[in-house]
């Protein structure tokens, strides 16, 4: 790795609209969420990055400011896919067919447990940087944000009828539970020995609850 951080370009970064640029910068964005996830934030400097993009350090520079911005566009990036899944996973709670609650669960649980085990890594840098850098946090922030809504939709689609208030909670509830239980199941090896036990539990639980809110 290097010893020192490049001079930062006096040129403005480019927002590219041409393919070649537009997959320079896909390729920036790619070597710096790997090493990023492999190494940490602070162990890396912007020249390891170009390096392993393949590209100049001057370009890396005309399409960043610098590493903490493309360490944004990597959690942008990281955060859409994990909404991405999460929303067509549970896309069926919004057919007009009845949808298998449990089943629903189960799946949503193993996709968020198989998400988190590429991107664990990235979030737990970004919440140690979330103490001190105000853009961080905020992002970090609105991502929690547009996740629960996307619980809230589920919520709302079991029950039109709950009040926002307690729509809002349930929400809050649901989502930084099952957050937390798959925190643990991908950061603790002793828990994800027992993960599928454990996501069974879980699914009864949550099961029980989303159907007492449906009866509300």
């Amino acid at each position: 790795m290097s010893s020192k951080e490049p001079a930062l370009s006096k040129n403005t970064p480019r927002k590219p609209v041409q393919a070649r640029g537009i997959q320079t910068r896909e390729k920036i964005i790619h070597a710096g969420e790997e090493l990023f996830i492999q190494n940490g934030y602070h162990n890396i400097l912007a020249d390891d990055i170009a390096r392993a993009a393949g590209v100049s350090v001057g370009s890396f520079y005309g399409y960043f400011a610098d590493k903490r911005a493309l360490f944004l566009a990597v959690l942008e990036r990281a955060s859409l896919s994990m909404l991405s899944a999460t929303t067509e996973q549970l896309s069926v709670l919004l057919v007009d067919e009845p949808a298998d609650v449990e089943d629903l669960i189960r799946k949503t649980m193993q996709m968020l447990i198989d998400a988190h085990k590429v991107f664990f890594p990235l979030y737990q840098e970004a919440e140690q940087m979330a103490v001190y850098d105000e853009s961080v946090r905020k992002y970090m922030l609105e991502s929690d944000r547009s996740t629960r809504e996307i619980f809230e939709k589920m919520i709302s689609r079991l029950n039109p009828h709950l009040e926002k208030k307690r729509l809002h909670s349930a929400a809050h509830v649901v989502y930084h539970a099952s957050e937390g239980i798959v925190h643990s199941l991908v950061s603790n090896p002793e828990t994800a020995t027992n993960q599928e036990e454990i996501v069974q539990e879980v699914t009864r639980l949550f099961s029980g609850y989303l159907q007492a809110l449906r009866g509300k």
